[in-house]
């Protein structure tokens, strides 16, 4: 997976970052309970973001257990449990899976070979319990791959069919259906894009298909890079703020104003080109960033 949607730390309150940690041990212990010590090899902060979105829009029922973990083992921690969560489980596995199948075909990575086979029986429950859903995220991909395979340039297209795939991911059903389904459609190109800018020098390198390569050549190629994940992300967080979340305001605010942005913050060089944006950060007053 990518890990690019997560907390900003430093900025976060005690209390959210532990409810936040609360959503990640549930996830890691869903996609245990359902598919085994193997499948955590998957577990993703994307996914956890999910599923705190998902539990701040819809009321649920949650359950706050306390458990031990095989990485913390002294002390005893804790987990929630709901239907978001164990949904969040099965489109991390999902796209986990994908991801491999993508990365044999790029690299021809044994490993990654060897781990989609072993969740090659999973992936065939997650089809049945979700047709739909996963038959239009394949669809989508494969017309991404159709981008790859011709080396286009064409870095919105390319974005555009990964982020109709994570529009189905948000889809999860109910009166806020829409909203949900366009925040993931433009936060899935936010990904897709700061994806290929984290991995240009690499992809170069081995010469690997990247959307970003031909821009990479001209004038201020991060500064414009940043401006397109500005738009992106504003796009999401006008959807955000319409949306009814009556819990986990802050812990979303905070991911999505300063934690989408460690990944690019961490590659940026140029120490005046104005990182501290209001765009990026978070507004006093908690509202949209296009107000």
């Amino acid at each position: 997976m990518f890990g690019y949607i997560t907390i900003d730390q430093p900025e976060i309150k005690f209390k959210d970052y532990y409810r936040y940690r609360e959503y990640y041990c549930g996830l890691c212990c869903s996609i245990k309970k359902k598919y085994g010590q193997t499948g955590r090899l998957s577990l993703d902060y994307d996914m956890t973001f999910l599923a705190v979105l998902l539990d701040g829009v819809y009321d649920s029922e949650t359950a706050e257990r306390e458990f031990r973990c095989i990485a913390h083992p002294v002390r005893k921690k804790k987990r929630l449990e709901n239907d978001f969560i164990d949904y969040a489980a099965d489109m991390n596995l999902y796209l986990a899976y994908l991801k491999c199948a993508d990365d044999w075909n790029d690299d021809r990575k044994l490993g990654q070979k060897l781990y989609s086979m072993i969740l090659s029986r999973c992936i065939r429950k997650i089809e049945e319990r979700y047709p739909l859903k996963t038959d239009a995220i394949k669809k989508h991909l494969i017309e991404l791959d159709e981008y790859e395979k011709s080396d286009s340039d064409d870095f919105e297209g390319a974005a555009g069919c990964f982020g109709r795939a994570c529009a189905e991911i948000f889809s999860f059903g109910g009166v806020w259906n829409d909203k949900l389904a366009r925040m993931g459609f433009y936060i899935g190109k936010f990904i897709y894009i700061l994806d290929a800018y984290d991995d240009l020098e690499e992809d170069q390198k081995k010469g690997r298909y990247n959307p970003l390569v031909k821009m990479s050549r001209e004038d201020d190629f991060s500064g414009k890079v940043r401006t397109i994940l500005m738009s992106m992300i504003s796009e999401a967080a006008e959807e955000f703020e319409t949306l009814p979340v009556d819990e986990n305001q802050d812990i979303l605010r905070n991911i999505i104003y300063a934690g989408v942005w460690k990944k690019f913050n961490e590659k940026w060089t140029d120490t005046e080109s104005g990182v501290e944006d209001e765009l990026i950060n978070q507004p006093d007053d908690g509202g949209t960033l296009l107000s």
